[in-house]
């Protein structure tokens, strides 16, 4: 029996090992360009010791074909760039006409970026494409350094797959709404990344768990039909398997829940008031305490903050009875709370937002810093209507 069972093994185990990592690397430094590429509508395309400078006026492309047996399992670009650019990863899959391409969109900042493309996660993507290329817009000036395509061994993608497993979510305003749990990717990833689209792209891990749950029932019913096992033992292996990945779950969403718990205690109840922060609002409340004096001694307030996060039905509940406003209904308003808003400034005495005049005869009665500040209008000021200067 036990060499029956080293035998299962290492048929298991065989294909993982003969199916090794590979990298294919198009490398434009030293003033080379890897291989034959198709380069269209551009203003030039200097070979350089950076890499390959690209200059457009127009939109432009270039790409190349590709021809490897490797399952490419992602992209990464290498880019410096004196400007934010928005390119986009076009490819041809296998199998379909020359001239049909996908075309996935992203950006890159400004200065030496390094750019992974997790292809996995999209179903476009057949992982062997014939030809892969960019399509660049009007405009762009930037250098590429280096094109890798990735193919991953299956070790490695279950090692990914259990890290990423262990990747937390953090408390947000939609966790009251969503509860993302565990997400699987096989691909390197960063932390940081993984919950940062809703939803989060990757697989559920209740994928995994539904197929073990499935498997159990298959082998339960197995043993009990041609195995002879009397039913309830049967049964018995089928309610050990569940609960024992119930609880496995459990354990996994309860760290999450204890982690996200530490950080709010080492972030915001256990610091003093002026150095709180609380999850995405960040000091915001630390900044409300110190102006809710101020807010609730007027009928109307105004309120300038960040579009993103409800700050306004934050405000609004703390300020009760107050009312809050935003830039466009604030004629009359006097008290002004702007937070994170570095587009509104006070110049001479005059609130402007995005360069409307909001109100005037004022001035900064608290700064918070970081676009942040408390500004207080004369009374007779009235001047919210939005004015162009």
């Amino acid at each position: 029996m036990p060499r029956r069972l080293l035998f299962a093994l290492i048929v298991f185990l065989a294909p993982a090992v003969a199916s090794a990592a590979q990298t294919i690397v198009w490398d434009f430094t030293q003033s080379q360009v890897p291989g034959e590429w198709q380069i269209r509508n551009t203003d030039s395309a200097t070979p350089t010791e950076a890499g390959l400078e690209i200059r457009t006026s127009t939109e432009a492309s270039l790409a190349r074909l590709t021809d490897t047996s490797a399952s490419i399992d992602s992209v990464r670009f290498l880019f410096s760039s004196a400007t934010p650019a928005q390119i986009t990863f076009i490819w041809n899959d296998k199998g379909t006409p020359p001239d049909q391409v996908v075309r996935l969109p992203f950006s890159i900042p400004a200065g030496l970026s390094d750019i992974p493309l997790d292809m996995t996660v999209y179903p476009q993507w057949n992982h062997h494409p014939t030809l892969v290329g960019l399509f660049l817009p009007a405009g762009t000036h930037l250098t590429l350094r280096r094109i890798e395509l990735v193919s991953l061994a299956p070790p490695d993608k279950l090692w990914n797959a259990w890290k990423t497993f262990w990747m937390f979510d953090d408390f947000t305003p939609m966790s009251i709404n969503f509860l993302w749990g565990p997400i699987i990717r096989f691909v390197p990833t960063n932390p940081a990344t993984l919950f940062a689209t809703p939803p989060p792209q990757g697989w559920s891990a209740n994928r995994v768990f539904l197929a073990l749950l499935l498997l159990a029932a298959l082998a339960a019913l197995w043993q009990w039909r041609f195995r002879w096992w009397p039913k309830r033992s049967a049964v018995l292996l089928f309610l050990s398997i569940a609960g024992a990945l119930w609880i496995f779950f459990d354990v996994r969403m309860g760290a999450e829940l204890f982690r996200n718990a530490a950080t709010d205690w080492n972030t915001y109840l256990s610091q003093p008031p002026d150095r709180r922060i609380f999850r995405s609002f960040e000091g915001f409340y630390t900044t409300l305490d110190q102006s809710l004096s101020i807010l609730r001694s007027q009928p109307r307030y105004g309120l300038i903050a960040p579009p993103d996060l409800p700050i306004a039905s934050r405000t609004q509940y703390f300020a009760y009875p107050s009312v809050g406003v935003g830039p466009t209904d604030g004629y009359g308003v006097t008290t002004w709370l702007v937070w994170q808003r570095p587009d509104a400034r006070v110049r001479n005495g005059t609130l402007y937002f995005q360069d409307a005049i909001i109100a005037r005869n004022g001035s900064i009665i608290r700064d918070f810093g970081n676009g942040s500040f408390l500004y207080q209008a004369a009374p007779a000021s009235g001047s919210g209507s939005r004015e162009t200067p």
